[in-house]
């Protein structure tokens, strides 16, 4: 009987121990699970308020960004200091008083042009190279984690990223082929007809609708018109001038009409939904005037604006600001100052002018820039014109040229110094005319590698013009005996027709048409003359338009120095990364 008491006191004992076992290792998975449970959402609320505080410092300064007005007429790296200044005086005090300990630095927003890309990384390489048009920065929050979003300000004008553009309306009519986007703050046009003058008569002659490549986008700001001609309802009538027939255009936002206007391809049409940067003429010459005469940019207020011109111009050769040249072999004499040329008539660049880029020639009158030999001359040099620019033969430039007159190009074959370009701004308006008139070689097809299996070909473009070119007004070009080839963009404001008042009944039309804007009359074919008469050999092919411009997107890349200056800014923010 006892033996089987100490059994029964053993087996106690061992099932007490076990229970306890047991105890301790549910005691010790539930704490185990429970930190696992609190260190993970520890983790997730860090994350989400460290994300929180990243977004709404973004979201602060994109407002101010969004109503920034460039009042003073600055350019992004004047505007670089301000807007640092705001953010690390104003916006960051303000939000670590939010969310930092006393005395703790946990928000930052950094230059990325002159701190590296990865924060905390030790390196101190730039992450971004900066220009006088943008710059990039980076929002951090640091805490038990790390929240960062980087964002871009810009002020690159919105023209450049168009192959054809304008403010008011974009006429097309005929056979055109465009490669790049399009840009109409009002209405657009196109016919499958193209107008011309011939020996002072108005003509109309049947040809295709335009071609424009499918990569493109149409970015329309009112309505789309096209037209198919007919006898009966013809697109234009004609009496001393083209007059559009509006019953028989078809306004329509029907994606089926877009894709039966255009001949062969056709662009995606769609809103324009950034900040269109309009360049602002006046502002940007003056300001340029003024930097060439070592002046920083002030406010100032004029009556109008060519007289405020001429007397800022007496002002600076009066008083040394500006290298006053006799004759144009002087502009080399010294590389220091702008350098200003005044004339009665006329001022003529035929030979090579290369000046330095941080400095400009000043003509006080108008400029032809001509060369009629085979043999290109280069300019590379920047320039403001107070008369017109008429450039004529074979040019090469590295140049971004304010004139404020009329643009001339005549009879031209304008070519980049290695990856530059001509960037054209006129205050009047710009004019193409005889450009390889009656040219009748187009684009030809080459094949990359004539031994290769799949033999892949190309059509190659080599263009006749390349340069962007902008005016203030209204420009217009004819494709019909010329064939023009355009790698860049053309960019017509409109200010006449922009700006005008309700009340103002005038129409500001472009010469021999009733058309606003930016206009382009285009043949698809062949042109020969006889008997004073064109004689027309028609193609729907493309590769046959006598108007082709294609965009040129390295702009982006090898940005002209005196880009104009606009009066807002454009803005892109990155996602918020947190690690």
């Amino acid at each position: 009987m006892n033996n089987k008491k100490g059994y029964i006191l053993v087996l106690v004992l061992g099932s007490v121990a076990v229970m306890l076992f047991l105890a301790s290792t549910l005691y010790n998975y539930t704490s185990t699970r429970t930190f696992w449970t609190y260190k993970h959402t520890k983790k997730i609320t860090d994350v989400a308020s460290a994300r929180s505080v990243v977004d709404q410092i973004a979201a602060d300064i994109e407002h101010s960004l969004y109503s920034f007005r460039n009042t003073e007429g600055k350019l992004m790296n004047e505007l670089h200091t301000d807007f640092y200044n705001y953010y690390t005086t104003d916006l960051v005090p303000y939000y670590s008083n939010l969310y930092c300990e006393p005395n703790e630095e946990c928000i930052k927003i950094r230059d990325l042009s002159i701190e590296s890309c990865n924060y905390n990384d030790g390196l101190v390489d730039p992450c971004y190279t900066s220009n006088s048009y943008s710059y990039a920065y980076e929002i951090v929050y640091e805490d038990d984690v790390v929240a960062t979003k980087k964002f871009f300000v810009s002020m690159i004008p919105s023209f450049l990223q168009f192959a054809l553009g304008s403010s008011t309306d974009i006429t097309i009519n005929g056979g055109a082929y465009i490669d790049g986007n399009i840009y109409t703050g009002q209405d657009f046009y196109l016919s499958d007809v193209a107008n011309y003058i011939k020996s002072g008569q108005y003509n109309t002659v049947e040809t295709v609708a335009p071609t424009v490549s499918q990569s493109s986008n149409l970015f329309l700001g009112r309505d789309f018109n096209y037209c198919k001609d007919s006898t009966s309802n013809p697109c234009y009538t004609i009496d001393t001038k083209f007059n559009t027939n509006e019953s028989a255009f078809i306004t329509s936002s029907n994606t089926i009409d877009y894709q039966n206007a255009f001949h062969t391809s056709y662009p995606k049409v769609m809103n324009y939904n950034q900040n269109f940067l309009e360049v602002d003429y006046e502002k940007s010459y003056i300001y340029y005037l003024r930097k060439a005469a070592g002046q920083s940019s002030t406010s100032y207020i004029y009556d109008d604006f060519k007289t405020y011109v001429n007397s800022l111009i007496q002002e600076y050769s009066t008083n040394g600001n500006y290298y006053v040249a006799n004759s144009i072999a002087d502009i080399s004499d010294q590389q220091e100052k702008s350098v200003i040329l005044s004339t009665d008539y006329r001022i003529t660049f035929n030979k090579d002018i290369q000046f330095n880029k941080d400095q400009w020639i000043i003509i006080d009158g108008d400029l032809y820039i001509e060369n009629y030999f085979n043999e290109e001359i280069t300019i590379d040099a920047n320039i403001m014109v107070t008369g017109n620019v008429v450039i004529t033969g074979n040019v090469a430039f590295d140049s971004t040229i304010y004139s404020l007159g009329l643009g001339l190009v005549h009879g031209a074959n304008i070519k980049g110094v290695n990856t530059s370009q001509l960037i054209l701004l006129t205050y009047d308006d710009l004019e193409f005319s005889v450009i390889n008139t009656l040219e009748n070689d187009f684009v030809d097809k080459v094949c990359r590698d004539p031994f290769s299996t799949t033999n892949e070909c190309y059509y190659n473009y080599e263009p006749d013009l390349k340069g962007f070119f902008f005016t203030n007004e209204k420009a217009a070009f004819y494709g019909v005996a010329s064939y023009i080839n355009i790698e860049g963009g053309i960019y017509t404001k409109d200010t006449e027709n922009l700006f005008k008042s309700p009340d103002d009944l005038t129409n500001y039309t472009i010469s021999d048409t009733d058309s606003i804007g930016l206009l382009i009359n285009s043949y698809r074919g062949s042109v020969t003359e006889e008997n004073d008469a064109f004689q027309f050999s028609p193609s729907s092919v493309y590769t046959k338009s006598r108007v082709v411009i294609r965009h040129n997107p390295s702009i982006f890349k090898n940005l002209n120095q005196g880009l104009p200056i606009n009066d807002q800014v454009n803005y892109a923010f990155e996602n918020t990364i947190v690690r």
